[in-house]
């Protein structure tokens, strides 16, 4: 682990700016404590409003100042009843190969709050009834050190009970402050704490390798009247101690950055470095008309653009112009779907399930293993006459995948039904579905369903059943621990079909941090293997007749893999760049006519893209209500119609199902099929057009060619299958 705190000021006064901005719960609202990662992302802990907004964290690009990750704190993890400020107070960075940690300190609940970036989750550790007002985490000793909420103590946690998964952590008391109050505080690469006192003109600090004594600092002494907050300080990886300075005379606050390196002694000459003013932001005093609607100027400097507008809701665009009171279908001429196409099928105020009765449900809610209201779905599948969903299994959701008859009224919020059965739903029981993430359907009708396992008890499977044979379960194939791991992060989610004559494979993602791996799953050979390869961001995947398309959350980017290299089990598959999107993206899907449709992460849209020609984006569908970091569910059935599900943002959480009549073209036109799939052959091979469900096209192979492409030579060594055995680094993995 290392410990990078890099100073950003202007994105410091960016968020503060945002804060006192109107009351629009998907910016940033109270920032509290700031961190950057080892590779550049700023961390921002956003403490919400009073009783409106609920608490985040926000993940942002530095290079680029975009937005990476938002994760909306689950209710009731913090204590949002008191009408002062709620008590998120600190944050600190833990940075492993395969994870990133962020512990939070929360005072008024008695408890660290804990969030994983590569399982995007947080959840809380009680600290024996003692609220915690600052953190700091010593590299050395692998010791969270954190003080008392408004009292004196300083305690230490061990690192290894938080990671262990522990509900509770013991408090081992240091020693005691002579202030009370620590609001903020840091450790240096040597384990030397620095600490801020609320209402003290001084800092403080501590040499975490002795014995508990308090030596002097910093002082601005009388010069700094002793009000509140008056520190900000981070450390940067060149030892740097970098520290902005609240300065209030007559009323009139004043602001100057210091800078000193911890490398060179003494310390005292940190009062002779030089200061630093910050800009005079002023361009909304003068242009206070600029943005429309409601919306709200914002000044920034000459290099940022002179200002932004924040918009009201139901309003966008640069001046928030554009007044939005219902969700966009963009018009034909526009690139989308035409007029009137687009159907609400579904929608609830509540999601709820067909309980096996009125007690069984009063008890699930009881007991705390069912939440009502908290369903937040994650994937979507479309066959025949049903709908499928998965649910990850968060506290309170008791079942991972339901199916939905399409057949039911709107007049009613239809309830789903456990798929296959309730017995399938038992968390725990390896031998039955645990936490069901990307779904997708075949062309025989099988349901393949991606289970993520539980911990290390259930290891991670992909289940097939049979829709048209009585839901029948046909197939169960568990991932061996070379594959995707049981011991240690895996993160599956979405999954594609790549059918052949020859045979079905499964591509799947496995994102558990910065080292995405596609997982391959053969239907015929019945077994699975992981390709080389290492993608540094893989959450969305699409699939057309000649390549695998991948995006993801962290970057813009989309990339292609070649299936013809996926097929014969190139030892690394080629990696293109094909483009950048406008903003990442957590869904993708193909329609028969060689269109992408992808949601954008934060700009609450789903755009397309012809994957006939270079990546341009057409916008299909906006709604300014949905939530940030999941607003849409997306998928094609056999009828290349499109279902789509929005989650709306609300103090609960709302859900509307759409059916987009999309028309049942083969994908490109046959001529173009025949001429694009027709070039896979080899070996002056004759290409022989087929249906569709008989896999578009067969290579007739010359004399001494053989394979599914006409690939193999019969005169040279043949590949013992299509997937080539290969003895890879134990590293790779």
């Amino acid at each position: 682990m290392k410990t990078v705190c890099l100073f950003n000021l202007y994105i410091v006064h960016y968020l503060h700016l945002k804060a006192s901005t109107n009351d629009i719960c998907s910016g940033i609202r109270q920032p509290k404590t700031l961190q950057v990662d080892t590779k550049g992302r700023l961390w921002a802990l956003d403490d919400g409003d009073k009783g409106s907004c609920p608490p985040k964290l926000w993940i942002f690009h530095v290079e680029n100042e975009s937005v990476a990750f938002v994760h909306q704190f689950p209710d009731g993890m913090f204590d949002t009843s008191t009408d002062h400020w709620k008590t998120m107070n600190d944050m600190v960075l833990d940075e492993y190969d395969d994870d990133i940690l962020a512990y939070i300190a929360d005072g008024r609940s008695e408890q660290l709050v804990m969030f994983s970036l590569s399982r995007f989750e947080s959840w809380s550790v009680e600290t024996g009834r003692v609220g915690l007002q600052s953190i700091a985490l010593s590299s050395n000793s692998r010791l969270l050190y954190s003080n008392e909420f408004r009292g004196t103590r300083l305690f230490s946690i061990s690192v290894d009970d938080l990671r262990s998964g522990k509900t509770s952590v013991e408090l081992n008391q240091i020693g005691d402050w002579t202030s009370r109050s620590v609001y903020s505080m840091i450790s240096d690469s040597d384990g030397v704490l620095y600490s801020a006192f609320y209402e003290k003109s001084f800092i403080h600090q501590f040499d975490s390798r002795d014995v508990f004594k308090e030596e002097s600092f910093h002082d601005e002494g009388k010069t700094l009247r002793a009000v509140g907050r008056m520190f900000s300080f981070a450390l940067d990886d060149s030892r740097n101690f970098w520290l902005m300075v609240v300065n209030e005379i007559a009323g009139q606050k004043f602001y100057k950055l210091i800078k000193t390196s911890l490398a060179t002694k003494p310390i005292s000459t940190i009062g002779s470095q030089t200061t630093i003013a910050l800009p005079e932001l002023d361009f909304c005093k003068e242009n206070s008309g600029v943005c429309k609607n409601g919306g709200v100027c914002v000044s920034l400097s000459e290099q940022e653009g002179k200002y932004l507008c924040d918009c009201a809701e139901n309003s966008f665009g640069q001046h928030c112009e554009v007044l939005q009171d219902t969700p966009v279908l963009l018009s034909e001429q526009q690139g989308a779907l035409r007029p009137g196409s687009m159907n609400t099928v579904f929608e609830w105020d509540k999601m709820d399930f067909d309980w096996p009765s009125e007690k069984t449900r009063a008890d699930a809610v009881r007991d705390g293993s069912y939440y009502p209201g908290k369903l937040p779905p994650f994937y979507l599948a479309a066959h025949g006459n049903r709908i499928f969903l998965s649910f990850s299994r968060y506290e309170g959701v008791p079942v991972t995948l339901a199916s939905l008859p399409m057949t039911n009224a709107l007049s009613v919020s239809p309830k789903l039904n456990p798929y296959p059965s309730w017995l399938m739903q038992k968390k725990g029981y390896c031998s039955v579905l645990q936490d069901i993430r990307g779904l997708a359907v075949d062309s025989l009708g099988r349901l393949w369903a991606v289970d993520n396992g539980q911990d290390e008890k259930c290891r991670p499977k992909l289940w097939i059943f049979n829709l048209g044979d009585n839901d029948r379960l046909e197939r169960v194939h568990e991932f061996p621990e070379h594959v995707v791991r049981r011991r240690g992060p895996r993160w599956l989610t979405e999954i594609v079909l790549d059918e052949s004559p020859d045979d079905t494979l499964a591509y799947i993602a496995d994102s558990p941090g910065s080292a995405a791996r596609l997982v391959v799953f053969s239907f015929n050979q019945r077994r699975s293997w992981r390709v080389p390869n290492q993608f540094k961001d893989m959450d969305a995947l699409a699939i057309s007749p000649l390549n695998l398309y991948i995006g993801g959350t962290v970057s813009n980017e989309v990339r292609s893999v070649p299936l013809k290299d996926l097929r014969t089990g190139a030892r690394y598959p080629a990696v293109m760049f094909v483009g950048n999107k406008t903003a990442p993206s957590r869904r993708m899907a193909m329609d028969r006519n060689g269109k992408l449709f992808f949601d954008l992460v934060m700009k609450k849209s789903i755009a397309t893209w012809n994957t006939n020609s270079s990546l341009a984006e057409d916008n299909f569908y906006t709604d300014v209500n949905v939530i940030d970091h999941w607003p849409f569910l997306f998928a094609f059935d056999e009828l290349n119609n499109l279902w789509m599900m929005t989650i709306i943002s609300a103090r609960q959480l709302k859900y509307k199902m759409f059916k987009v009549e999309h028309g049942t073209d083969e994908f490109l036109s046959n001529t173009d099929a025949d001429l694009e799939s027709c070039r896979l052959c080899e070996n002056d091979a004759v290409c022989v057009s087929l249906s569709e469900q008989e896999g578009h096209f067969r290579c007739e192979c010359a004399e001494n060619f053989k394979g599914h492409l006409c690939e193999t030579s019969l005169k040279q060594k043949q590949e013992p299958s299509l997937v080539r055995v290969v003895k890879v680094d134990p590293d790779d993995f």
